[in-house]
């Protein structure tokens, strides 16, 4: 982690978000000792769990980001640790299968020396590890997992190619398509974009492309197509 600091510009607030791993006396330390802000999962013991279960229905309020989700905030010391923090608690509703189970909830706590609103902070949080599903689409979406050489070379080669498609990929989405539809995996970019049939078809001197699916789908098309030629 020093290494990590070392290569910082200077003159900036820094901010940490650590998972459940890092919950632990010598972290605490280590940030308080440099001044760093941080937040990390707490992880979810009996003490912990007893002080969230102890808390009144009227101190938790709507997380606005997520359909039935609420959160809460209170102080409190971890095992060890130096002093008190902000411990924000963010709770969803329980489900076994479809069905929902009354008065169970699924708890993730967060415990930090932010100054800011405390829901929003919680979603600055949870998006820590937006990055591994990143990673985990690069390597399945593309197939930039599986190697197809022995050579060295070959495989370079492979991964260089996996890296152009991926952020061709990436770039269709991010200049072409609708904001709601920028977070698709490439597994429902192939079904609605890449893997559609269609024919070329000559007629009246002009070439015609024929899709195989409504005109919702070329409405979509030609949408695109307007926009790739305005780039």
């Amino acid at each position: 982690m020093n290494d990590a600091l070392k290569a910082l510009p200077g003159n900036r607030e820094i901010r940490l978000r650590m998972d459940a791993g890092f919950y632990a006396r010598d972290i605490e330390s280590f940030c308080v000792k440099r001044g760093l802000k941080f937040s990390i999962s707490a992880k979810l013991t009996s003490r912990l769990v007893k002080a969230i279960l102890a808390l009144p229905e009227t101190d938790w309020q709507v997380y606005p980001w997520e359909e039935g989700a609420e959160w809460t905030e209170l102080r409190y010391q971890p095992q060890n640790w130096s002093r008190p923090y902000r411990l924000l608690v963010k709770r969803t509703p329980w489900y076994e299968k479809e069905q929902r189970v009354i008065g169970e909830h699924f708890h993730t706590a967060v415990v930090t020396n932010l100054v800011g609103a405390g829901c929003s902070l919680i979603r600055y949080h949870l998006g820590r590890g937006g990055m591994e599903n990143y990673i985990e689409e690069f390597k399945n979406g593309i197939g930039a997992r599986h190697l197809p050489s022995q050579r060295f070379l070959a495989n370079w080669a492979w991964l260089l190619i996996a890296a152009l498609a991926y952020n061709l990929a990436q770039a269709f989405k991010l200049l072409l398509l609708p904001k709601a539809q920028r977070a698709d995996q490439l597994k429902k970019l192939r079904l609605h974009w890449f893997n559609i049939a269609g024919r070329w078809i000559r007629t009246g001197r002009r070439w015609i492309l024929s899709l195989a699916r409504g005109s919702e789908t070329v409405l979509a098309f030609e949408h695109v197509q307007k926009l790739l030629l305005a780039t």
